[in-house]
């Protein structure tokens, strides 16, 4: 026979408090003192009462949360394509929660994004926006910071909130990641060459921490070797000519390393057709088909993973714990780490790099 549960007024009996203030201790909702609250979640601990989720969202009004993300179009899937599997895979795990997404992918600098974040602004159905900003326009970031300080629950994947409007943001330490591929190199160069720096999107903040954090690192380790620094040109081709260009003219160059994924692969691509791959350190980032390869092929030494999947479904737990229990995050910034990947320590993350996350 299954045991019978105890009711929240039985709760309130044992505490000596009212029905209310059990409920506020177990929904997390103000007005209700630290001890009171530790009391009444012993009591209930102790009687095993289970807070029945489903009820609890069924009585709340629906809420909509958009989901602001660059497309999968071109050279972003290979980075952003773990950001919306984390998504699809998330929705499936609230469906009692009376939570659901509007999905919402732009384009970079997409002319259109401002209209479409005015009419979210806009609609008061919509009660959080969970954003990367990095890729938008300084008039779309500014209506995001809007949405924030207006009543939205704004939660950034990617980037620092610039604008302190936000709930939190969710994004590695990128200063850090660039020390770590500073020592990473240091530890194995052998000599004083150049090393060539793929460097990012000269106007992405995230891209020249990264760059920051090595150059520093070179230079607290007394380094000499030079760093050659190529921004990202949206031009591909022209790109990828210029890596190969630098690869071919350099013979002593020592290294080389790719801030970002869609530079990995013209990397990549650039050190194969100049017959420098596998003859000099070479480290790509993100974990993708394209970069898996030539880390197996030893076109790369290594790879950075620097967990876009697992800071999605850090927003998500942001925006989802805020929206239906009431709870915050600890902080305003949740720093997600970065692994360097080995040819053999691949096995640890699936054949697609994606599916298993080490915590």
């Amino acid at each position: 026979m299954e045991e019978k549960r105890v009711t929240i007024k039985e709760i309130a009996q044992m505490a000596g408090v009212s029905v209310g203030t059990v409920h506020g201790a177990l929904y997390n909702k103000p007005g209700v003192s630290q001890k009171t609250r530790d009391k009444v979640l012993r009591i209930a601990r102790e009687n095993h009462y289970r807070i029945n989720a489903t009820a609890a969202a069924l009585k709340r009004k629906p809420k909509k949360v958009a989901v602001v993300i660059p497309t999968l179009a071109s050279a972003n899937r290979y980075y952003f394509n773990s950001v919306w599997e984390a998504l699809r895979h998330y929705k499936n795990t609230i469906n009692d929660l009376n939570i659901s997404f509007t999905d919402i992918p732009y384009y970079t600098q997409d002319p259109l994004l401002v209209s479409e974040l005015s009419r979210i602004k806009a609609e008061p159905e919509i009660g959080g926006v969970i954003g990367f900003s990095a890729y938008m326009s300084e008039e779309a970031k500014q209506l995001l910071g809007d949405m924030g300080r207006e009543g939205k629950i704004v939660v950034l994947v990617g980037e620092r909130d610039s604008q302190g409007t936000a709930l939190c943001s969710v994004f590695p330490d990128y200063r850090m990641t660039g020390r770590l591929v500073g020592e990473l190199l240091s530890r194995q160069m052998k000599g004083g060459g150049p090393v060539l720096v793929c460097a990012g999107d000269v106007q992405v903040s995230s891209h020249y921490e990264v760059v920051n954090g090595l150059a520093e690192f070179f230079s607290e380790a007394y380094l000499e070797n030079p760093l050659i620094r190529k921004h990202y040109s949206h031009d591909r081709e022209d790109y990828y000519h210029s890596l190969l260009d630098v690869l071919e003219k350099n013979p002593e160059m020592e290294a080389c390393f790719a801030v970002t994924a869609r530079e990995s692969v013209l990397l990549g691509r650039a050190l194969e057709e100049s017959g420098r791959a596998g003859k000099m350190l070479a480290v790509g980032s993100d974990l993708f088909e394209e970069n898996i390869a030539f880390l197996n092929k030893g076109t790369f030494t290594n790879l950075l993973n620097k967990h876009p999947y697992l800071q999605m479904q850090k927003a998500l737990d942001c925006m989802v714990n805020r929206l239906a229990r009431d709870e915050r995050p600890k902080g305003r910034e949740i720093c997600v780490g970065t692994e360097v990947v080995f040819k053999s320590t691949l096995f640890m993350y699936g054949e697609d790099g994606r599916e298993r996350i080490l915590l």
